[in-house]
């Protein structure tokens, strides 16, 4: 088996496996966590929100929990979360069933391999939740930022295990990464210049589906218009939202179903390709977007993602596109961070219609755009 491919074609009409590691882990003896001593049935995968942050994230929990009823949450039991009424605090989530406290136990597939990373803990924490009588409509696993420890605080590790745990694939579907900032301190550090964000909050706010600002209202306007700049920089897809001084809604936040289609990135003419680095933050990953007119090699579309997975995965952080490839009615939409990435049709066209064009997005450090799309050009077929 060639890297990281399954044996299943790219236009297979179900999930497809493109890659893990060198190999599919989709057999119970391939990964390291299994909880086979217990059967459950085949439902609707439950959508699952990662939400990430640093201490302004528990102040924002509420507002994500009061959003519905049979919510639930995955989260460290140490979390402070502001009480605004008892089903706020983990204690009142706890007696509602609606929380399963977790310690981060993070694991490689192989050691030294950070593109490989795992929490482990998720496993047993998902399964709490969906076999409980009354399943949750849906799932957000909190990721507070643990300064002395950064593996606990990766979303990517987070991310990369929802995708990638056979089990957590039939129980969850990844909804989308809400990633938390506080106004007050972010502005105040671009105003005098110093550090604003570090390596492990690059990487969080690169991967966000949506960016939630805390304290908004406690800034100047032109302020906030700078720190919508600095985020601009970092993710060209995520919506900045400050609930603060503007309407947010649930629609806004979950069933947002951010990773099952093309991605919906802006493009303009600041948009970085190739990389650059970003004033005030360490580590700003490099955002490759590669458009590609014309209908495509399947086979060749297949070694070119193998190569993207074997020859960058520890540098990728995210990678999303639909392809238009022949042979298929639809486009076909893939997914994918570190050194996983898995296929499904698109279904955004119910009247048959396929558009002609393709479109990649990859999130990472140091990746080579030019080459990059060189590569997935090379496979126009027409």
């Amino acid at each position: 088996m060639r890297h990281g491919l399954s044996e299943r074609r790219l236009l297979a009409e179900d999930l497809t496996v493109l890659g893990h590691g060198g190999r599919a882990y989709q057999d119970e003896e391939s990964f390291p966590i299994r909880l086979s001593s217990w059967a459950m049935p085949l439902l609707e995968p439950i959508p699952l929100t990662v939400v990430a942050g640093g201490a302004e994230m528990p102040s924002l929990l509420p507002q994500l929990l009061g959003l519905r009823r049979d919510l639930a949450l995955i989260a460290p039991d140490w979390l402070p979360i502001a009480a605004g009424t008892a089903t706020e605090t983990l204690a009142g989530l706890g007696a509602l069933d609606r929380h399963v406290a977790v310690v981060p136990d993070v694991g490689e597939r192989s050691p030294g391999c950070p593109c490989c990373r795992l929490r482990l803990d998720l496993v047993d924490a998902v399964a709490a939740l969906v076999r409980r009588r009354s399943r949750p409509s849906h799932i957000i696993v909190a990721v507070p930022d643990l300064p002395a420890d950064p593996a606990a605080s990766s979303v990517t590790a987070v991310v990369h295990t929802v995708l990638s745990d056979p089990d957590l694939r039939r129980w969850v579907r990844l909804d989308g990464v809400v990633a938390t900032l506080d106004a007050v301190p972010v502005v105040t550090r671009l105003r005098t210049g110093a550090v604003v964000v570090d390596s492990t909050g690059a990487e969080r706010l690169a991967i966000a589906d949506r960016v939630l600002v805390a304290r908004a209202d406690q800034v100047v306007g032109p302020s906030l218009l700078e720190l919508r700049d600095l985020v601009g920089q970092l993710n060209r897809i995520a919506p900045v939202l400050a609930p603060a001084v503007e309407r947010v809604s649930a629609g806004q936040l979950v069933s947002i179903d951010a990773w099952h289609g093309a991605p919906q990135v802006r493009l303009d003419a600041t948009t970085r390709s190739g990389g650059g680095p970003v004033a005030g933050v360490i580590g700003a990953p490099d955002l490759v977007v590669i458009e590609q007119q014309g209908i495509l090699d399947p086979g060749g579309v297949e070694e070119w993602l193998d190569q993207v997975l074997s020859q960058h995965a520890p540098r990728l952080v995210r990678l999303q596109g639909a392809l238009a490839v022949d042979g298929s009615s639809s486009r076909v939409c893939c997914h994918g961070v570190g050194s996983y990435a898995m296929s499904h049709p698109e279904h955004e066209h119910p009247d048959g219609r396929r558009s002609g064009i393709s479109v990649v997005m990859l999130i990472g450090h140091g990746l080579p755009a030019d080459e990059l799309a060189a590569g997935l050009r090379a496979t126009a077929v027409r």
